[in-house]
């Protein structure tokens, strides 16, 4: 199934990063997806099925490398452009762990789910240098944290939204 995500074109990528926060936004707290245990457990789901596509899968010895040059990435897309979706693909790949941990914390949630998905992006990286499991970069690193982050803060906006809405509807 991800093979297909990954074939897809760059635009279709792309609106997917934004069209999928929009429907979690939109679905939000509103019915069983605003409960926390089911919000723990799409978290879960999102969480193996990211270990799934960058650890377990992976055969050892499929190469190892370290680049911690930060946006190494954006210089070799001028190259090879194959780049560009691979960074897409990271961002998307944490994107749902985003939209979902935020509910599940009572408070500063957001905050809590870029911090987790930022540390399982780095543990997932040591583990792929120390195992030879692929290349470990800051750049995934960096396009994990930031697709973590872009679920998180649209959780944010939505809720944020939804309070203006609110007091907005009593004066």
């Amino acid at each position: 199934m991800l093979y297909y995500i990954y074939r897809l074109p760059l635009w279709i990528i792309m609106l997917l990063i934004i069209i999928l926060p929009i429907l979690r936004g939109i679905v939000g707290r509103r019915s069983i997806f605003g409960s926390r245990l089911f919000n723990l457990l799409l978290s879960l789901a999102a969480g193996l099925l990211i270990l799934w596509v960058t650890v377990i899968r992976r055969s050892p010895g499929s190469g190892k490398g370290l680049i911690l040059m930060p946006f190494d990435s954006f210089a070799r897309a001028l190259e090879q452009p194959e780049y560009y979706r691979e960074m897409l693909m990271n961002v998307l790949l944490f994107l749902p762990l985003g939209l979902f941990l935020p509910f599940v914390f009572e408070r500063r949630g957001v905050l809590r789910a870029v911090i987790i998905g930022t540390g399982l992006a780095v543990i997932i990286e040591a583990v792929q240098l120390l195992f030879s499991l692929g290349l470990a970069e800051t750049d995934d690193v960096l396009a994990n944290a930031l697709g973590c982050f872009l679920g998180a803060a649209s959780v944010w906006v939505t809720g944020l939204a939804d309070r203006l809405s609110g007091i907005g509807s009593r004066g």
